[in-house]
Parts: structure tokens; sequence; C-alpha cells
């Protein structure tokens, strides 16, 4: 086998294993979307590496958010995207009362810089671009 194939061969694997790496982050079955916003008080400017925030479960889970997974972070050239998710996933069960905000810490993997910062799951395929959390801002945290 020629070295070009192999590398085409080595590339088309990469691509199959990061979408199902997308696909199991996307439809894992233990887990629920959430929204956040910064901590009342958090100050955010473009030396921040860390940032505290609340997190709320979108779904209806009887005024309980759950314990917050690890977010994805997208550090893309324009926009830091931070998507969440809570544990355990949806309950059969609920009523919807609002759910608690619970704090977590998002450390950066460098300086903000002049990027916006985005809720993840307020972007137009997010689970929580049609709930008030979302509607007004789109997401967007912070704006430099």
């Amino acid at each position: 086998m020629g070295t070009a194939r192999t590398l085409g061969l080595a590339g088309a694997l990469a691509v199959v294993v990061s979408l199902a790496l997308v696909a199991w982050w996307l439809l894992r079955p233990d887990t629920s979307p959430a929204v956040w916003r910064p901590a009342p008080g958090v100050v955010i400017d473009e030396q921040t590496t860390t940032i505290d925030v609340v997190v709320s479960r979108v779904e209806c889970s009887s005024g309980r958010t759950g314990d917050v997974v690890d977010p994805d972070i997208e550090m893309r050239p324009d926009e830091v995207v931070v998507r969440f998710r809570v544990s355990p996933g949806t309950p059969r069960e609920a009523t919807c009362p609002g759910n608690e905000w619970v704090p977590y810490s998002v450390a950066l993997e460098g300086p903000l810089g002049d990027r916006r910062l985005v809720d993840g799951e307020c972007l137009d395929q997010g689970a929580g671009a049609r709930t008030s959390e979302c509607r007004d801002d789109q997401g967007i945290r912070y704006t430099p």
C-alpha cells in the first residue's frame, strides 16, 4: 500500500473518530443540556482566564439542576463558546417551577482576549435557543 493511500485512510479514520466523539457528546442519554451566565458580581475582561458562572438545566426537573458536567469549550478566533450539560439525564416526570442555578468555575486555555463569550446552548441548534435565558442576548455573555 502506498504512502498516499495510507495517509488518506488515516485521515478518513480521524474524521470518523471525530464525528463519533461529537455524536457521543451530543447524544449522551445520561446528561441533559444546561444554560449558564456569569455569576453575580463577576467581572470579565480581555485578561480573564477563569470565569465563575452559574448553570441551570434547560429541561423541567422539579427545580433541580443536578450535577454540572465539565463543559465543552471551543476557543474560536472571534469567540469562546462554552456548552454545559448536567447529570442525571432527563427525568421521566417533573414539574416546571424553574431550576436552581449551580455555581461552576470555567478555566479557559488562555486569556479571553478580544473574543466574545457565548453560551453554546443558545446557538441556533442548542436546546436553550428558545428559552428566556437566550432570547434577549442570543447567549452572548460578554463582548469586548
